[in-house]
């Protein structure tokens, strides 16, 4: 690791003087005009951009507008919904602002042709910067009865991993990486502090204007500790006044409801809102399970409805601010409030059912801050978040017999004997604090630097009438839940972005502090006995990563990154779970190199085609090991290594229907074990994680079809998922085939999770743009073939959803 630190900041430091060297380099051009309609009156939000891979900014309320250009000539074009779009060719010189005066926009009859323009928004200039990140817009898909999990999984190098149903947990992997190494912000904001209150399984994307997927290096604004990328919720612009809502019915008894509501004072300095969502399902989907007979105890495998595995959630997020006066650009306080019910049926393994175990988590008033303000002639931006939450969460399970697959009773032999898994009725309460800083301050047009920092403190206590107990020093029993335990985390981050050479080239340096502090009292495993001192760890480390954009013409251009990258044991890897996981105080952070090269070539309403390769050096990698019988802890142990290759493209076989696919190969393994019972495992790839995984899909657009002004859209997806294994096998029995694709593995068909082919279908229909109603339809999984998920879950078979939406 040493030996990585030292490359690390010896790139840093290269990458520094690379960008100062040639910053005389670069000369850059000022345009400058005003957008109006046809009546003489300024347009606000239009866009303005170069095309192919170019620039672009938006007219403010005066409809005035200014972008900076590099030398040379450029077409220039200028858009606004429901006008003509504006184009012109323009010579731009770093001597002489070009001001092209009143731009007037011309109204036409409503057309809802796609016009596609590389840089035609904020999505475009996420998606073509020197760090890496696919974007998922969501105005497209509103309509549709998909999830955010959905769209992530047809996203090249990401599956979302669930164990069962809507709602249920889920385990993100991307690039390699999963769980805690995977950070979930919405708007910049670690989603830590509301604890599943809004995460990807529960999230509707009608409330999200996109969805950024960073892999490896994230930029300075996502301070986090990630270890292999992070997903960002981006949150629809509030609107001036709206009402918007969507209802969405499918199989299994699943309901899903989202409303937004949002009003402003004439003069927009005082606003209001509202935005809630609401789902519940009852997740009664066939499955195989492995029933057994109670006189022979044989196993049978049986395809039975689950009975016990629904979800019920609703979040609710009030709000009121000021905005556009002398001392904030807005300032927005909000209450939001959410509650989830969940019933499991099944474990981490779906071995054994359950008929009675719940899980509650609810929050009844979170408060939160956010504030916003541009200084020095917007050069400096400042951008504050505050939030505090109480969370409690409950879990239920003090059955006194058991029920079967089939959902009949048994009572219990012994009536003394409670709960189906592991008796509890465990109450906790979780106090979560969270601060976000974020200073950009532009130099000029070419240079930027951003300052970020991230504080979150939680502590937590509860009590568990059938929960573990332990003696104290005076012999007293205490309730190991209600032993008070508290956690520190600081992430800050501090970058610097710049275009050099015409601004064809773009870079983007960073370095971040990180800093976490646990403290709790530990029990002594010989004794059963709580320590008499309390103990604290705490974890401090530096990263640094650059990253460098090469624009090879208007449509094509290579970027590469590096980093040095840590994550910070969390709070339950550190103190355990008062239950079955032992707290390890000594526990390091994760430490790894990340490399990423990549290549993109796009023509607007034509075609794209796009490479990434990457590859991981991770050291202190956090893994569960077994302590006895019936305690596991987490452990620093093995050493991982591994590359991947990643391809994307799309293109229109006609004007009316595009064609998309993706495809990802990755090969993690462990690599330099210390541990001589496991040496046979060197080499081995990381379990439960697919190597290879492919979509595709075609999307058939029609205009004018029933209606003067509709648009109906029919689409078609097909996702691929190679088996994989369950479990660690040794490299020598896994398939012989080219890249481990052909061939069959020496091992146990349990611990192969098998290939999974999932083909769905739908539809999307919009009567009118201007109009109120949008309708969508899909048949999700329409040959109801078996998938699996996390640790071999089972995931729902053929389902069919109707979505209603509705805005003024």
């Amino acid at each position: 690791m040493i030996q990585i630190a030292r490359a690390s900041w010896a790139l840093f430091f290269f990458m520094t003087f690379l960008t100062i060297t040639v910053h005389a380099q670069s000369r850059m051009g000022t345009v400058t005009g005003k957008i109006k309609n046809e009546k003489g009156e300024p347009l606000e939000y239009a866009t303005i951009a170069t095309k192919g891979v170019g620039h672009v900014t938006y007219s403010d309320g005066e409809g005035v507008f200014k972008l900076s250009l590099p030398e040379g000539t450029h077409t220039f074009i200028v858009q606004y919904l429901n006008y003509a779009p504006f184009e012109k060719e323009v010579h731009v010189s770093a001597a002489v602002p070009l001001s092209l005066g009143d731009i007037a926009l011309e109204p036409v009859s409503v057309n809802l042709k796609e016009v596609l323009v590389t840089a035609n928004s904020t999505a475009h200039e996420i998606s073509v910067a020197p760090i890496k990140a696919d974007v998922i817009e969501t105005q497209e898909i509103k309509q549709r009865p998909i999830t955010i999990t959905e769209m992530l999984n047809r996203t090249t190098g990401v599956r979302i991993r669930q164990s069962g149903g809507l709602g249920s947990f889920t385990n993100v992997m991307l690039n390699g990486f999963q769980g805690n190494s995977i950070r979930i912000f919405k708007d910049g904001i670690p989603l830590d502090y509301l604890q599943g209150g809004i995460g990807l399984n529960n999230v509707p994307v009608n409330i999200l204007s996109r969805v950024e997927v960073y892999k490896g290096v994230l930029p300075a604004n996502l301070s986090s500790d990630a270890l292999g990328g992070a997903i960002n919720l981006v949150s629809q612009k509030r609107e001036s006044k709206q009402v918007a809502f969507s209802y969405e019915v499918a199989s299994f008894n699943t309901h899903r409801a989202t409303l937004n509501v949002a009003a402003t004072s004439q003069d927009k300095r005082f606003f209001v809102g509202a935005d809630a969502f609401f789902n519940y399902s009852d997740n009664n989907y066939k499955v195989i399970a492995p029933v057994v007979d109670p006189e022979t105890a044989n196993i049978t495998p049986t395809k039975l409805p689950l009975f016990h595995n629904a979800y019920k959630h609703y979040f609710t997020e009030l709000y009121a601010g000021i905005a556009n006066t002398v001392w904030a650009d807005e300032l927005r306080v909000s209450m939001s409030l959410f509650s989830i019910l969940r019933e499991n049926q099944f474990g981490s393994l779906m071995e054994k059912p359950f008929g009675a175990v719940l899980s509650k988590r609810n929050a009844h008033f979170i408060p939160s801050l956010h504030y916003n303000k541009s200084l020095f002639e917007e050069k400096l931006a400042i951008d504050q978040f505050l939030s505090f939450s109480i969370v409690n969460s409950a879990q239920v399970d003090t059955l006194r017999g058991k029920y079967d697959w089939f959902g009949n009773f048994t009572p219990p032999i012994d009536a003394n004997t409670i709960g189906e898994s592991n008796a509890t009725l465990s109450d906790i309460k979780s106090r979560n604090f969270i601060s976000r800083t974020n200073l950009n301050y532009a130099l000029n047009h070419h240079h930027k630097f951003v300052l970020n920092a991230v504080l979150q403190s939680s502590s937590q206590n509860g009590k568990d009438e059938y929960g573990t107990t332990i003696v104290d020093s005076e012999g007293h029993r205490i309730d190991l839940q209600s032993i008070p335990s508290d956690y520190f985390k600081l992430i800050g981050a501090i970058g610097y972005q710049a275009d050099f050479l015409a601004g064809r080239l773009h870079q983007n340096t960073q370095a971040k502090y990180y800093a976490s502090k646990s403290s709790g009292m530990t029990v002594n495993l010989s004794t059963g006995r709580l320590n008499d001192e309390k103990v604290e760890s705490s974890n401090r480390q530096w990263g640094v990563s650059t990253a460098f954009k090469w624009d090879l013409n208007s449509l094509s251009f290579i970027r590469t990154s590096a980093e040095l990258a840590t994550r910070l044991p969390e709070q339950q890897e550190v103190f355990g779970d008062a239950a079955f996981l032992l707290p390890n105080f000594d526990l390091k952070p994760e430490r790894s190199m990340n490399i990423n090269l990549g290549y993109v070539l796009s023509k607007p309403s034509a075609y794209s085609f796009e490479f990434n390769g990457f590859y991981r050096i991770t050291e202190n990698l956090i893994t569960k090991e077994l302590t006895g019988l019936l305690f596991s802890q987490n452990v620093n142990v093995e050493k991982v290594n591994g590359l991947g290759v990643e391809l994307d493209a799309s293109a229109f076989v006609f004007p009316w229907l595009r064609w998309n696919g993706n495809a990802t190969y990755q090969n993690f393994r462990l690599q330099h074990l210390q541990d001589p019972s496991v040496k046979y495992l060197e080499g081995s790839r990381l379990p439960n994680i697919p190597f290879f995984f492919a979509n595709t899909g075609l999307r058939a657009s029609f205009n004018r079809l029933f209606l003067t002004n509709d648009r109906l859209e029919l689409f078609y997806h097909y996702s691929y998922v190679h088996k994989y294994f369950l479990r660690y096998i040794p490299k020598d029995a896994e398939p012989a085939g080219f890249l481990g694709l052909f061939g069959e593995s020496k091992v146990n068909t349990k611990d192969i999770i098998p290939s999974q082919n999932l083909h769905s279908i739908g539809f999307s229909w919009i009567p009118d743009p201007n109009g109120l109603w949008m309708f969508g339809g899909e048949i999700k999984n329409i040959f109801d073939t078996a998938l699996y998920d996390n640790f071999r879950i089972q995931n729902a078979g053929r389902s069919i959803h109707f979505k209603i939406s509705f805005k003024i």
